[in-house]
């Protein structure tokens, strides 16, 4: 719906020592899915960590600085150098994140879409908020 090739909703388990995909959706999903399954270290400053720690997204770009934050393990699971990625908080706690990209089509990401992503996960957000109060 925001003119991705492929975007997953990963939740971190209670521990917060690994981020999984509990969906995703666009080309190839279901192999992207099981794929998407990474440890998470919060003793080293990484993407993740940053993610969980300052509760802001990420717009990945092909640049030494966000290549390091990323590490190979993710960089080598995903094939992909940019992507959108942003947490999932619910009051002050973060169960995970969103990730975006447009890997298989090769399209460049844009302000305009990296926008459009934070804007949809904010929505996300305060729906998951209101479920979460049922």
């Amino acid at each position: 719906g925001i003119g991705m090739d492929r975007a997953a909703l990963i939740f971190i388990n209670p521990a917060r020592t690994e981020a999984r995909a509990k969906i995703a959706v666009g080309i190839d999903s279901e192999e992207f899915q099981t794929e998407f399954a990474f440890n998470i270290d919060m003793q080293t400053p990484n993407l993740m960590q940053k993610m969980l720690t300052k509760n802001i997204s990420f717009w990945i770009q092909d640049n030494e600085e966000d290549q390091q934050l990323v590490g190979k393990n993710i960089k080598n699971t995903l094939g992909v150098k940019s992507f959108f990625t942003s947490p999932i908080t619910i009051g002050d706690k973060t169960i995970g994140f969103f990730y975006a990209d447009r890997q298989p089509s090769g399209r460049p990401l844009d302000d305009e879409s990296y926008e459009s992503f934070k804007h949809f996960v904010q929505e996300a957000c305060i729906a998951l908020k209101f479920i979460k109060q049922q």
